[in-house]
């Protein structure tokens, strides 16, 4: 870990936590880990505080953490607490890199005041949506 990222006692929403692993719901505007001019009040700093074992899984500079979510993205993060949660985390995560999947539901309105719109139509499987523009539409924007 980078010097001066210490355990804090943040708040943390956990929806799940076994001896292997810790799921929360990350909110928006919440760094994950030290970096880019952060060092304090990041996830890492509150899940160093509530399990201090996870100083020493997966590696000092992101602790426990095996995938990110943005800063400004909110949604469920699974944090290893043991090595062999986060070998095995890290392992599935890279198996289904080839096949991209995005999850999204939303509520109500956006923080910019839009409404969610449905996805358009995948060009490639009608039946489906895609979250990618057309290959037609992409060609024409160039």
């Amino acid at each position: 870990m980078r010097p001066g990222a210490e355990p804090e006692p943040l708040p943390l929403a956990i929806v799940f936590e076994d001896d292997d692993l810790i799921v929360v719901d990350k909110p928006p505007g919440l760094v994950v880990h030290p970096g880019a001019g952060v060092e304090r009040g990041t996830l890492v700093n509150a899940l160093l505080h509530h399990a201090p074992s996870i100083r020493h899984v997966g590696g000092a500079q992101r602790p426990g953490i095996v995938h990110r979510l943005d800063k400004d993205t909110s949604g469920l993060m699974v944090v290893a607490k043991s090595e062999r949660a986060h070998r095995v985390l890290v392992e599935a995560i890279q198996r289904a890199r080839g096949a991209p999947r995005i999850l999204g539901a939303g509520v109500g309105q956006s923080a910019r005041g839009s409404r969610a719109r449905r996805a358009p139509r995948s060009a490639a499987t009608r039946s489906t949506a895609s979250a990618w523009p057309s290959s037609r539409a992409r060609a024409s924007r160039r």
